[in-house]
């Protein structure tokens, strides 16, 4: 199995960047456009209070449990060290992740299977922000989107590489800014016009989904300097012709449906993955007739297929429970404390615009 040595995935990461930025932006600009910093402060406490619950008791609970692993369920050794998982739950729950594993590749420490909560700790980090650069007028939020966007590009941002690139890796807010954007774009009339061109060229629908698609892979495994900045185009186009909701990337049949049970349950999917497919891998370790093909690190050869199907359908089983018992009531309820919380008005000074 060669995929281990040329991984043509990682693209999906941006592409989760980018339509996060389009879809918490559009609640944004959905929720108005604040006329007082009373009215700013009030949709950014009640922004901040449901992505709380959204992420944070979720990511809580699968932390721990990966701890309990580690502690108590490793003979195969797949939870990591106990001491390196502390050190990603810590960077995880706190939200600095992405530089907690930046300073284990830098040999400042070391890193458990919970690394991989990174990518989650950026948008954390991002969302915080977010609503204080909005303090600013629109057109100095607009240079700033702009030339980060560009500043990020021409590097080359390889993960393991001791070089600036491979530190701006960790910090890559390009795809993000991008869905921001197209957000914002959304609200205006050139977005409507672009949706009038394109239901005239829906012929070509299918053709330009399977190209965008495949570059999703193509582009990563391609090894170019660029890919970083490539792939997020390619996932902002994508984005972009999903926004319209008017399946201009696909039609709606039985075959979208598991996509589409799978983008629902994606978050799920992300934070339960690792500690799940560690816990199947020591079941297979501990009754298993071989159990030193299920010691960590795992071998290439042979290809474990029952191990495999195993793991996918403990995944998406487990993924389902969380998403209907955990994470959806806990998506209500920060909702309920926010809707039930009254909207301010005030006389203050306008917000420059």
């Amino acid at each position: 199995m060669e995929i281990n040595r040329h991984p043509p995935f990682w693209g999906g990461v941006d592409l989760f960047f980018c339509v996060s930025g389009f879809v918490i932006c559009k609640s944004l600009v959905r929720s108005g456009t604040a006329k007082t910093f009373s009215e700013h402060w009030d949709q950014t406490w009640k922004f901040w209070v449901r992505r709380f619950f959204r992420i944070v008791p979720t990511l809580w609970l699968w932390v721990a449990l990966g701890l309990l692993g580690s502690w108590l369920f490793n003979d195969a050794g797949g939870f990591g060290d106990l001491r390196a998982n502390l050190g990603d739950a810590r960077a995880a729950l706190l939200n600095y992740a992405n530089i907690h594993m930046l300073g284990c590749i830098f040999g400042h420490g070391s890193c458990g299977p919970n690394a991989v909560y990174w990518s989650l700790s950026l948008e954390e980090q991002f969302y915080l922000l977010l609503p204080l650069v909005l303090l600013l007028p629109s057109r100095v939020v607009g240079c700033i989107v702009v030339a980060l966007i560009l500043f990020q590009m021409p590097f080359q941002r390889i993960p393991w590489d001791r070089t600036f690139g491979g530190i701006l890796w960790f910090f890559r807010t390009d795809a993000m800014l991008l869905g921001a954007s197209l957000a914002y774009l959304s609200t205006t009339r050139l977005y409507t016009r672009a949706g009038d061109l394109l239901e005239n060229l829906r012929r070509f629908r299918l053709p330009v989904s399977a190209i965008l698609i495949a570059a999703l892979m193509a582009v990563p495994a391609s090894g170019i300097s660029v890919a970083t900045a490539g792939i997020a185009v390619v996932s902002c186009a994508l984005v972009f012709l999903a926004s319209y909701n008017r399946q201009f990337l696909f039609g709606t049949s039985k075959l979208t449906r598991p996509f589409l049970w799978i983008g629902t349950r994606s978050f799920s999917i992300y934070l339960l993955h690792m500690p799940v497919a560690w816990f199947v891998n020591e079941l297979g370790f501990r009754f298993s007739s071989n159990p030193e093909s299920y010691r960590t690190p795992l071998p290439n050869e042979p290809f474990h297929l029952w191990l495999t199907i195993a793991t996918f359908a403990t995944v998406f089983t487990v993924a389902e429970l969380n998403y209907r018992i955990v994470e959806t009531p806990l998506r209500r309820y920060g909702r309920r404390i926010t809707d039930e919380r009254p909207n301010k008005s005030s006389r203050e000074p306008a917000m420059a615009r």
